[in-house]
C-alpha cells in the first residue's frame, strides 16, 4: 500500500504529518506528498486538517479515482472522518483493512469562449460564478437540457454537489441535501428578485450558464480556487462526472448526527 499524506500549512499539521510519515514507514509503507511527489493509482491520501484541506486533496486524488481519508484538525470538520486524538488508533484500523468507502457525487464542468474549450473542473462541493465585489451587478442566462430556465441578475451562482449543500450554499440560502441524494443545486447569490429561489436538480439533467453581461470583473471558482476570469458571453455547462468521489470510512458516521452537532440543526 502507498499513502499520500496532504496537509493544512500549520504548524500543527506539519508536526503530525512527520508523526504520522514515522508511523507508517515502520510498518512497511511507502509514503508520498501530493504536491511534491505527484499522485499514483491505487493508493490513498490522508489529509491532515479541515474541509479545506480535504478539498485539496480531493483535485489531487480524483484523476487518479484514488480515496481520501480526512483527519480533523480544523473547527468544523463537516466532511472528515476522523479526529486527532484518534489518528494512530485509526491509522491501524486503516491497515488491517477495517475500512470501507464511500462514494459521493461529483460535478463536472466544460468552460467554452466563443466556442473554443478554456477547460475541464471537477467540484467536489461546488462552482461559483461570482462578481467582484467592486463591480456591477451580472447577468445570467440559464438552459436546463437546453430548454430556457430564466434570468439571473445579481451577484451570480453557486452550483453545489450534495456535499457542498452545507457550505457556500446554504450560507446563501439553499437547501441541505443528503449526499446520499443523486443531484445538484443551483442557488443564486443575491439575485435582485423577490422571486429567485434554488433549484435542485436531477443528476440527468444538464445546467447551462452563459455569462450574458459582466461590465466589471467575474470569477469562475472551484472548491474555493479561483480558476478563471470570466467575460461576456462565456458559457458553462455543468453535469454529474461519470466517477464518485471516493471517501474512507472507519466508522459509521450519521449525516443527520453531523448536522445536528455541526449545526444545531434540531436544536
Amino acid at each position: 500500500m502507498k499513502i499520500g499524506i496532504c496537509f493544512k500549512d500549520t504548524h500543527e499539521a506539519k508536526i503530525l504529518s512527520s508523526e504520522i510519515e514515522e508511523f507508517l514507514r515502520e510498518r512497511g509503507i511507502d509514503v508520498f506528498f501530493p504536491e511534491k511527489d505527484g499522485v499514483e493509482k491505487d493508493s490513498l491520501i490522508l489529509s491532515l486538517g479541515g474541509d479545506g484541506t480535504l478539498l485539496r486533496a480531493f483535485h489531487f486524488a480524483f484523476p487518479y479515482d484514488v480515496p481520501i481519508l480526512g483527519i480533523n484538525l480544523g473547527s468544523m470538520g463537516f466532511l472528515t472522518d476522523v479526529e486527532k486524538e484518534d489518528v494512530f488508533s485509526s491509522l491501524e484500523k486503516l491497515l488491517s483493512g477495517k475500512f470501507w468507502i464511500e462514494e459521493r457525487v461529483v460535478v463536472e464542468c466544460e468552460l467554452k469562449r466563443g466556442g473554443k474549450n478554456l477547460g475541464k473542473f471537477y467540484s467536489f462541493n461546488d462552482f461559483v460564478i461570482a462578481r467582484d465585489i467592486f463591480s456591477p451587478i451580472i447577468v445570467l442566462e440559464i438552459f436546463v437540457d437546453g430548454k430556457f430556465a430564466g434570468t439571473i441578475k445579481g451577484d451570480g451562482a453557486i452550483v453545489s454537489t450534495p456535499n457542498g449543500s452545507t457550505a457556500y450554499s446554504l450560507s446563501a440560502g439553499g437547501p441541505i441535501v443528503s449526499p446520499r441524494s443523486e443531484v445538484y443545486i443551483l442557488t443564486t447569490l443575491c439575485s435582485h428578485k423577490l422571486t429567485s429561489r434554488p433549484l435542485v436538480l436531477s443528476d440527468k439533467e444538464k445546467l447551462s450558464i452563459t455569462l450574458i453581461n459582466s461590465p466589471g470583473e467575474t470569477y469562475f471558482i472551484e472548491d474555493g480556487r479561483k480558476r478563471e476570469i470570466l467575460v461576456s458571453g462565456d458559457y458553462m455547462q455543468f453535469f454529474r462526472s461519470k466517477r464518485n468521489a471516493k471517501l474512507v470510512r472507519l466508522k459509521e458516521k450519521n449525516f443527520y448526527d453531523v448536522l445536528n452537532s455541526k449545526f444545531h440543526w434540531g436544536d
